[in-house]
């Protein structure tokens, strides 16, 4: 079955050839012109699918004049798919010093280079042409979607959140909208590195004026509270967290044992965790993971949820060729439960730990961005014991 280029690109050509009949069968009569021979062989490399000999026959027969341009620019479109970006960008930048150049195709080409130069991982030349079609009447809306995710890319969370916000002038509802509070949440997170709790603050809570759920903004208050040694405020973000999501209990919890120890306050955040429970049972199988990959943790909250998790599990007790009450025996001695962490920490260490909601891609550290579909605040705890 025909490949989505070599039906895009015959179409094309397809077009090109009925208006160049049109022009010489019933315009340009004076002339006995034909179409160019190469151009059937090319048809052909189409229909038997070798549309890279083929766009290589075409690049080399059609000549840019005006009645070419939109079949040149569809041209370059396909060798940037191919992932021929040096042709793409030549063909592009040859179009842009063709002589009086019509201010509409001057600026579609303009928008097709910087188009291959982010698609070659040229960045800065590219966020330069989009910096000037912004400008542009009927450019803008295009120009600033893509400048957005240059700035992603390279990580501006400002530039990123002022082209948003510049965009939001264009087109109030675009796509791109939801994204405003994890710019914020980069940015406060970059502030936090930096050590400026002021404005860490302050764009924590812009970020919460925009999504009052935002797992992100959650996490960023319990980690303020812990650098703060204000145990009670990290609890209190911390439950807050929880009612959105589990992620805190896999990185944050470690941190607030740590705190409540030094504190002399173990009790309140024990406490805590087991009203958590009580309202969220499945947590436990989070604590279950947690008490895997974090070999440090000795609370029996912990190693409980362990002993509890694994005990429903077949696998374990059927491998460990126990009958029922000798393994019941067994699985709550001491060192068992401490070599049967560390023999599951070592087995599952280069497991996948985070699956994307959004698209499943999987990673063994979290992100707050998923690598692939882009997608934010989308990584979820994956059952790696199972």
């Amino acid at each position: 079955m025909p490949s989505e280029n070599t039906i895009y690109l015959s179409a094309i050509f397809i077009l090109f050839g009925l208006l160049s009949y049109i022009y010489f069968k019933f315009i340009d009569k004076d002339d006995e012109k034909i179409i160019n021979q190469d151009y059937l062989i090319g048809l052909k490399y189409l229909l038997d699918e070798k549309s890279d000999k083929a766009i290589n026959l075409f690049s080399n027969i059609i000549n840019i004049d005006d009645d070419t341009i939109e079949t040149h620019l569809a041209l370059g479109v396909l060798f940037r798919r191919q992932g021929n970006i040096d042709k793409a960008i030549k063909l592009h930048e040859m179009i842009l010093k063709k002589d009086k150049l019509n201010e509409y195709h001057y600026y579609q080409t303009l928008g097709e280079l910087a188009e291959d130069y982010f698609a070659a991982g040229i960045y800065d030349k590219s966020e330069a042409i989009l910096q000037k079609l912004k400008k542009v009447v009927s450019h803008e809306a295009n120009s600033l979607e893509k400048l957005i995710k240059i700035y992603e890319y390279t990580s501006e969370w400002n530039e990123a959140l002022n082209s948003l916000q510049e965009l939001i002038t264009y087109d109030p509802n675009n796509e791109y909208k939801t994204m405003i509070p994890h710019y914020m949440c980069q940015i406060a997170d970059d502030y936090l590195k930096s050590e400026n709790i002021v404005l860490t603050k302050e764009y924590i809570n812009k970020a919460k004026d925009q999504n009052k759920d935002s797992i992100r903004a959650y996490f960023l208050e319990v980690i303020i509270a812990i650098n703060d040694n204000n145990l009670t405020s990290a609890i209190e973000h911390y439950k807050n967290l929880s009612k959105v999501s589990n992620l805190g209990h896999l990185h944050l919890l470690p941190q607030l044992f740590e705190l409540s120890k030094k504190l002399k306050k173990e009790d309140e955040i024990i406490h805590e965790i087991d009203e958590i429970i009580k309202e969220y049972p499945l947590v436990r199988e989070t604590l279950a993971h947690l008490s895997i990959t974090n070999l440090e943790l000795n609370q029996n909250i912990i190693t409980s949820s362990l002993i509890q998790y694994i005990s429903k599990q077949i696998y374990y007790s059927e491998v460990l060729k126990f009958d029922k009450n000798s393994f019941t025996v067994t699985i709550n001695n001491k060192n068992f439960i401490s070599n049967l962490r560390q023999s599951l920490n070592k087995s599952t260490k280069n497991n996948f730990k985070f699956s994307c909601s959004n698209c499943g891609y999987k990673t063994i550290a979290l992100s707050w961005q998923c690598p692939t579909c882009r997608s934010w605040e989308s990584a979820t705890p994956i059952n790696f014991i199972s």
